[in-house]
């Protein structure tokens, strides 16, 4: 088991490199970085870390982010 990951997937521009932006309506974009936090927060043992930037650099991730936020506080 993984004690902890850092949620790269999060970062905007690398989001932008991979066409997300373009070829995703924003539901799904926000699915997507919901289920990879799922799955990240099932493989840690300890702590998913983001930085807060990744949220402030964008109103999709903060969306994703704030649909779940027991994980903000859990882990």
């Amino acid at each position: 088991m993984i004690a902890n990951i850092f949620l790269d997937f999060f970062n905007r521009d690398s989001r932008q490199i991979f066409g997300l932006f373009a070829n995703t309506p924003r539901e799904q974009h926000i699915r997507l970085l919901t289920e990879a936090t799922n799955i990240a927060a099932f493989l840690c043992s300890e702590y998913c870390i983001l930085p807060p930037g990744f949220l402030a650099e964008c109103e999709i991730a903060r969306a994703a982010v704030l649909c779940r936020p027991n994980y903000v506080i859990e882990r």
